[in-house]
């Protein structure tokens, strides 16, 4: 037999990056990467054995790639 979770809705949750902050991740926002240098939009979410990884859209390199949440800003209008 084969356990599932319930599926959470994947348009909007709050991920715990570190002690002190909370990011709120949401499917079609725009972020910036770090592991890419660039900003890209999110696509979908999954969360799998506790690790959240995105698949984000970078449009310089008109590619889509897996990214772990964790290395995802927010793009402030600072």
């Amino acid at each position: 037999m084969v356990r599932t979770e319930p599926r959470m809705d994947t348009n909007q949750h709050e991920l715990k990056h570190d002690e002190k902050s909370l990011v709120s991740i949401g499917v079609h926002s725009w972020f910036y990467s770090t592991v890419h240098n660039s900003a890209c939009k999110v696509i979908e979410e999954q969360t799998l054995w506790g690790q959240t990884v995105c698949r984000v859209w970078l449009p310089n390199q008109d590619a889509v790639v897996r990214v772990p949440s964790s290395a995802l800003r927010p793009l402030s209008a600072d």
